[in-house]
Parts: C-alpha cells; sequence; structure tokens
C-alpha cells in the first residue's frame, strides 16, 4: 500500500469511521441537523464572490453524491459516478444556492431517517470513490465533516 493510501485509511478511520461507530443513527442524524443550522448561517453572512459561489457548489455537490451513496444501502443500485454530476451550474446565484444547501441537507436528513425507518446496520458499507467501503455511520459523519471543513473558506 503506498504512502498516499496509508494515510487516507488512517484519516477515514480516525476522522469519519471511529466517531460514527460511537454513535447511533440518531445522534449522527442530529450532528446532520445541528450543523445545518450552524453552516446556513455562515452563508446567509458571506457575502457573494465567486470563491464562496465554487465553494458552496462542491459542498452542495458532495451532499448530493453522499444522498445517492446512502440510497444503496436503501436497495438503490451503486452508480458509477462522481460528485462532478451533482454540482450546481457556475452562474447558480448566491441566494440560490444557500436555498439548494439547505433543501439538499433535508434530503439527506429525509434518507437517514429511512435509514433509521429500514432498520440498516449501520455498519453496512457503501463504495466512496477515493476513500473505498464507507460505513453507513461512516457516509453521515462524513457528509457532516466535510460540508463544515469546506465552509470555512466561505468568508
Amino acid at each position: 500500500m503506498a504512502l498516499k493510501q496509508k494515510f487516507e485509511a488512517l484519516f477515514k478511520e480516525f476522522a469519519f469511521e471511529r466517531p460514527a461507530r460511537r454513535r447511533s443513527l440518531d445522534e449522527l442524524i442530529e450532528g446532520l441537523k445541528s450543523s445545518q443550522t450552524r453552516l446556513q448561517e455562515r452563508f446567509t453572512k458571506a457575502p457573494d464572490t465567486d470563491k464562496n459561489r465554487a465553494t458552496l457548489q462542491h459542498i452542495v455537490a458532495i451532499e448530493r453524491w453522499g444522498q445517492n451513496r446512502l440510497k444503496v444501502a436503501l436497495g438503490e443500485p451503486l452508480l458509477n459516478d462522481s460528485n462532478h454530476d451533482y454540482k450546481p451550474p457556475k452562474e447558480t446565484p448566491w441566494e440560490d444556492l444557500q436555498r439548494q444547501f439547505a433543501e439538499t441537507r433535508e434530503q439527506t436528513l429525509e434518507v437517514a431517517n429511512k435509514l433509521v425507518e429500514a432498520q440498516i446496520d449501520k455498519t453496512k458499507t457503501v463504495q466512496h470513490n477515493q476513500f473505498g467501503p464507507f460505513s453507513v455511520g461512516g457516509w453521515l459523519r462524513y457528509l457532516q465533516v466535510h460540508a463544515s471543513l469546506e465552509s470555512k473558506r466561505i468568508r
């Protein structure tokens, strides 16, 4: 295993999988909800700049892509796609991007609640393009952490 792959495996384990194992699906869902509020406040206060729009487009794309990966645990087929397939158009206005993030996070929460209702084991795995197999819990943690980290670039 190359050094980069070892680093990615450790990062995945300590940033996503280990914290997800310590939490129930309900706790992971609550983390997504509480981070949504903080993120939306940050976006509302930020100016409409090319850099901010590009960052929020990326956040929305990852959230949509991850949502579809979570649906695989519910029985939908795994698509050979990437987050770029879900990116809002470059010309999307700042206010529309904020609305799209809010709607997309709500959809993620709906999928997460379906996972709970279907009693899906949070250790069930679904492929991530870069990190390999990710547990359902790891995916939920990944979506929360990714959006929070990327949002720090919005000023």
